[in-house]
């Protein structure tokens, strides 16, 4: 884990404050830090920043490790967004390249319809309306 502020690394750290610069902390709460790769490797990137955070969601929910980085920013005055890499320990490697494919093929895929009756576009894993999966 690391600081969001500094960057300080926090793994082990129990007061639930980074002793570098005092932000409060919660292991139990995600969005309170950032996960650190040990052996960093890329294996996904992406032509939009979007696309590289929704690869980092599906590695995270297959657990595995992910970050999204060399988003490239815009120029001051432009509103202009980058394209982000997607990077997962290098032990995750072949995992995590196995998921971003199944992932990127059912996205070209048909649309499918929730029991409940609402029909998804294929990117959609979770029903909007009754939040059921994505059957199969």
């Amino acid at each position: 884990m690391q600081c969001l502020d500094c960057g300080y690394a926090i793994d082990g750290v129990r007061s639930g404050a980074c002793p570098e610069c005092g932000r409060a902390f919660d292991p139990n709460e995600r969005e309170s830090y950032r996960r650190l790769l040990h052996d960093p490797v890329r294996v996904h990137s992406a032509g939009s920043v979007g696309v590289a955070y929704t690869m980092c969601v599906a590695l995270e929910d297959a657990g595995v490790h992910a970050v999204v980085e060399d988003i490239a920013g815009g120029v001051i005055g432009i509103a202009e967004h980058g394209g982000g890499a997607v990077w997962v320990n290098r032990a995750d490697e072949k995992q995590a390249e196995q998921i971003i494919a199944e992932f990127a093929g059912r996205n070209r895929g048909q649309a499918w319809t929730c029991a409940c009756g609402e029909v998804h576009e294929p990117a959609f894993e979770i029903c909007w309306n009754c939040q059921a999966p994505r059957p199969g």
